[in-house]
């Protein structure tokens, strides 16, 4: 009887996961309602754990991939910083060469 109160005073998104804790308790344990809150406080902190281990995961998956795509980029900024020198050079011989010319010409 005093499940079914118990029970039918549950509201929110919590309803369901406390009757399934309610109703795989032991009957002793059901009778007891300090031993009762005792277990379903126990149970809500495992549940807790396990969401926060969740979120760890998630977050060191995440930073694993933040860190990746860092060095990825890093590599191919420094290939492109590379290439633009060479083509600076390139570029500064080539307007030097012209000028050369130009002055040779006058």
């Amino acid at each position: 009887r005093e499940l079914i109160e118990i029970v039918q005073g549950l509201t929110g998104s919590h309803h369901h996961q406390e009757v399934r804790r309610l109703a795989t308790m032991p009957a002793p344990l059901q009778q007891d309602p300090e031993m009762r809150q005792k277990v379903l406080t126990i149970q809500e902190d495992w549940e807790n754990r396990e969401l926060i281990e969740i979120v760890q995961m998630n977050v060191l998956a995440i930073t694993a991939f933040l860190n990746k795509i860092d060095t990825s980029t890093r590599y191919k900024l420094a290939r492109i910083n590379e290439k633009l020198a060479k083509l600076e050079r390139t570029l500064d011989f080539c307007e030097s060469a012209v000028k050369n010319t130009l002055e040779n010409n006058e």
